[in-house]
Formats: C-alpha cells, sequence, structure tokens
C-alpha cells in the first residue's frame, strides 16, 4: 500500500520547523506551553492519525508501508511524543547557529545569493549533503537531536567542509552512544511489525529470537529486521546504525540454505549491534580482534563460513 503525496507533507512539515527557527533568530526557549509548538504539534498528530485510518480502511498497518512512506510516519509519530519536538527545534536552533562559525563567508554568500537548509529525519545514513553552485542542504539523522553543541558543532564541520580528525571522532563517539541509539530505537517501534523480515522459508523474526536465547541470553534490544530486496553474491548481512536495522540477503532465503546459516548471519549482524565501532583517528573500525573472538564462539562458525563460500561461488556461475 502507497500513501500519495505523505513525503511531501514531510517537506512541509521541514519547512514549518525551519521557519519557525528562523523567525526567533535561531534562539528563544522551547517550551511545552508554547502557543506555535502546541499548534505545529497538533497539525502533524492530525498527519499522523489520517496514515493510521488509511491503513485500518485498507486492513493493514503502517509497519507494512514501503519504506519512505514508513519512516516519513514514523518521524511524524516519533515529533508528537513529548518532548521530542521541543528538542528537534532547540537542536535545529543550535545547528543553524554552529553552522554560522563552521561556513564563515561560504554561509553569507549563500544567505544571500541561494539556499542553505539544515534538516533532521530519519535516515539511515549519520548525515548526507548536497552541495550546488547556489545551494547547501545538510540532511542529518534524528538521532542527533539529544546532542551537545559540541556534537552538533562537529557534525555541521564534517558535513560542510569535512572536518577535522577530532570532529569526525566527536560525531562517530556520539553516534555509538546510548543517547543516539535511544532516539533511533524509539524511531523505528512504531512501525516494528515484523512484516518485512517474514520470507518464503525463514522469519527473520524467529531467527532473531533463536539466537538472542541462544547467545545473548535473550537481553539484545531487537532492532528492525528485513530481507534485503535483491539477491547477493558476497555480503550477506548488514547492521545499520542510523536506523537499528539488520538487514539479511534474500539469498539466503532458499530451502538450499542451511537454517544455522541464517542464524550464523544474524549473530555476526548482531554482534555490530551489541559492539558497535572504534574511532581511530577519526575512522570507523567494527571488524576488530574483540569482534571475531566472539565471533568465533557461534556453535558451527567454520561450517558457516564455508558454507557461504561456496554459496558465493555457485551463484556467480
Amino acid at each position: 500500500m502507497r500513501i500519495a503525496g505523505l513525503i511531501v507533507v514531510r517537506d512541509e512539515i521541514q519547512n514549518k520547523l525551519e521557519g519557525l527557527v528562523r523567525k526567533r533568530g535561531f534562539e528563544g526557549s522551547w517550551v511545552d506551553d508554547d502557543e506555535e509548538i502546541i499548534r505545529l504539534k497538533e497539525e502533524i498528530r492530525a498527519r499522523v492519525a489520517e496514515v493510521e485510518g488509511l491503513c485500518r480502511t485498507h486492513g493493514t498497518n503502517p509497519g507494512a508501508l514501503p519504506m519512505p512512506s514508513r519512516r516519513c510516519y514514523s518521524w511524524m509519530n516519533f515529533l508528537i511524543q513529548e518532548p521530542n519536538l521541543q528538542m528537534h527545534l532547540h537542536c535545529l536552533a543550535t545547528s543553524y547557529r554552529e553552522a554560522n562559525a563552521a561556513m564563515g563567508e561560504c554561509r553569507s554568500r549563500l544567505q544571500k545569493n541561494g539556499k542553505f537548509q539544515i534538516e533532521f529525519y530519519s535516515i539511515s545514513a549519520i548525515f548526507r549533503t548536497k552541495k550546488a553552485k547556489r545551494e547547501m542542504r545538510i540532511l542529518a539523522s534524528e538521532g542527533f537531536i539529544g546532542a551537545s553543541r559540541q556534537v552538533l558543532g562537529s557534525l555541521i564541520a564534517c558535513a560542510v567542509n569535512k572536518g577535522g580528525s577530532g570532529d569526525r571522532e566527536r560525531m562517530l563517539t556520539y553516534t555509538g552512544g546510548d543517547a543516539y541509539q535511544r532516539i533511533i530505537r524509539e524511531l523505528n517501534q512504531h512501525t516494528s511489525s515484523g512484516v518485512n523480515g517474514k520470507g518464503k522459508i525463514y522469519d527473520l523474526n524467529r531467527v532473531y529470537e533463536r539466537v538472542n536465547q541462544r547467545y545473548f541470553a535473550g537481553e539484545m534490544d531487537k532492532p528492525e529486521l528485513c530481507w534485503t530486496q535483491r539477491q547477493t553474491v558476497r555480503m550477506y548481512g548488514r547492521y545499520r546504525l542510523g536506523t537499528d536495522t539488520v538487514s539479511i540477503s534474500l539469498s539466503l532465503d532458499d530451502a538450499r540454505v542451511p537454517e544455522f546459516v541464517v542464524e550464523y548471519v544474524m549473530y555476526h549482524e548482531l554482534l555490530h549491534q551489541l559492539l558497535g565501532v572504534d574511532i581511530v583517528r577519526g575512522r570507523r573500525r567494527s571488524h576488530t580482534r574483540e569482534f571475531h573472538r566472539y565471533e568465533k564462539s557461534f556453535d558451527r562458525y567454520n561450517e558457516a563460513q564455508m558454507f557461504l563460500k561456496e554459496w558465493s561461488k555457485s551463484r556467480r556461475k
């Protein structure tokens, strides 16, 4: 099921958020009883109710929507929960103030002759930057809305001019922390229906439950689970920190693939969720010695590795 115009609604909300912080000169207090915030929140709440109503009419739920629509719905639903809208506005205003220092004359030229915009949203990346002759747009993860001024300054520095190793390290360290991950999990909880984890042969939700109980004593927070849309011949799993999502290659949803192999790939990706990344000179390192030590504790590690190697060879033919 697709909901026409939902992305347009998202853009309208982003423009209203930007307009509100610009109206106040990127300053001000964002409190619960602020009339403009109350009106905006009610408007977003109405949009959320509209999506839920359409889903009920068609006998489905927001978790079954296509990914762009799911992210839009989860983001809007997130914003109407206290105190997320206020946190978002505070973060947006702080980021624009930090951009003044990071961009200098470049920003002055953009304001005079073009467009400069910062947005926070539910995206898989940490940030994306779009640069044109008279335009610069920074789209950053909603996970940053609880970040300090220093972290936001580093984010803007990296987005504008790649920043220094200190900026990258500060930004990446924050994305691996509890505050960032809590927001990502909260964003996902509104659309985690398990629909996208059900394959023709294997249900990733059941695979996750078995692996979680056996190797993690049932204590892992459940990430979003999904099969990839395409077959692959080498990379069979991925953990996306930005959306707290484990995706498993559709190539493994095959009756010829033993169950323990799918469990191994799930275990590998959950280790990424558990161990995070090491930051070395502003660069991420995920397959560390510690990671490989844990990985080899999988019961049939060597068998799983061998099967995947041969499976890749067979699929290249």
